[in-house]
């Protein structure tokens, strides 16, 4: 295929990566032993800060209304009619709801780099189905003469970039994402030791290595015999485990415990290190060390801004220039509808929508709207407050006054 040979070949992506946290353990121990522990997708996982980041952040980009507008004469008007609101807002395809489809599309991104959606579109190029598109099935991506082209696994051809909807995390390249484990890997490796060595301690009932000594002496074949004993009495199945040691035997423990590992403060950096990578706040993540619930009002808008705001824009962007045709891309535009978070907080909400109907920007109609109530007749206009007028209105009232 002449075409083919013409494509510049990029290196895939891969979030597997090998992490040593060897240096912080053994720098502990005095010990030059390397203990490695690979981490990937599957295994970042297990790092409930990090399951929680991912979660937390799909879990806000799927449950924010997305909706398509249209510039008018009159200003900016909802389109929910439209085909493309259908996609994003109700069902994307036949296989999964608007919900599940962005959530995965977001976890993808976040995980492994990217989330990969194909453009399903009629004979009048109208998009009418987005086909979620798992990472490991896009084996490549190519550039000819400034157009992308994904090799996808299934697919007889490439599917130009205009007809996949592509949505990166972190990229140096503008091209291909690079998933946050790739980089978070040494950090995510320290607190999935700390969590293996919680878990072998509970095992053990909190009993570690030591040494049995005496001031008699012991010859080689009774030391091994002793020592096969204890061990194996000790590591017994029963839940209560008691040694008689006679001769003049001590038990004395020779690792750390969890207190000198100081286990419970790598266990919260831990959690600090996921919200640094994810650039999501602490309190997210089950960690009010640093907050307040006078202050979470503020920390919410921050997340907003700092953490979510970001994916969304990327959506609306890659929506806006994708899923429209060409005669429509100047009047239709998609955006997520943020203030809905409002819809959480009923004393939150109630105070907004009384400020919107009486500075005279909402209508009575349109609240209920908001809230899925049925519109009440005579309730479509803006009201004014009566302190609330033009110089030239009370000029007119005031000579309207003298005239009478």
């Amino acid at each position: 295929m002449v075409l083919a040979g013409a494509f510049i070949t990029k290196k895939q992506n891969r979030s597997t990566v090998g992490s040593d946290a060897s240096g912080w353990i053994g720098s502990l121990f005095g010990a030059a032993t390397s203990i490695a522990t690979p981490v990937n997708e599957h295994k970042a996982l297990t790092v409930s800060a990090y399951y929680n980041a991912v979660d937390q952040i799909s879990n806000d980009l799927a449950k924010t209304p997305f909706k398509v507008y249209r510039n008018t004469q009159d200003g900016v008007e909802s389109q929910g009619a439209h085909p493309v609101a259908t996609l994003l807002s109700k069902e994307p395809s036949p296989l999964m709801t608007s919900f599940v489809f962005r959530k995965m599309m977001v976890q993808s991104a976040i995980h492994k780099g990217d989330g990969f959606a194909h453009i399903i579109r009629n004979t009048a190029g109208t998009p009418v189905e987005l086909c979620y598109i798992d990472f490991y099935d896009v084996h490549n991506i190519k550039k000819y003469e400034n157009q992308l082209y994904y090799f996808v696994k299934g697919y007889n051809l490439p599917i130009p970039g205009s007809e996949m909807f592509h949505i990166m995390g972190y990229s140096d390249n503008g091209l291909r994402g690079i998933g946050v484990v790739q980089y978070a890997a040494q950090s995510l490796g320290i607190s999935i030791n700390a969590q293996e060595f919680a878990s072998k301690s509970y095992t053990n009932k909190a009993i570690s290595s030591g040494v049995l000594s005496t001031e008699s002496q012991i010859k080689g074949d009774v030391k091994k015999l002793i020592s096969k004993g204890f061990n194996d009495h000790m590591n017994s199945s029963n839940e209560h485990r008691t040694a008689v040691l006679d001769d003049g035997l001590k038990y004395q423990r020779i690792s750390l415990t969890p207190a000198e590992l100081q286990f419970l403060e790598t266990t919260q950096n831990g959690v600090i290190e996921v919200a640094r990578f994810l650039n999501i706040a602490p309190h997210k993540l089950k960690d009010m060390s640093n907050a307040n619930y006078s202050s979470l009002e503020y920390l919410g808008i921050e997340h907003q801004q700092d953490c979510v705001m970001p994916w969304q824009l990327k959506w609306e962007q890659e929506a806006d220039r994708k899923l429209f045709t060409p005669r429509e891309k100047n009047d239709y535009f998609t955006r997520f509808t943020n203030n809905a978070i409002l819809r959480a907080d009923i004393r939150g909400r109630a105070d907004y929508y009384m400020k919107a109907i009486m500075a005279g920007y909402m209508t009575q109609n349109e609240v209920r709207n908001l809230e899925n109530l049925a519109r009440v007749d005579g309730h479509d206009n803006l009201l004014t407050p009566v302190n609330a007028q033009t110089l030239a209105q009370i000029d007119a009232k005031t000579n309207q006054e003298n005239a009478n």
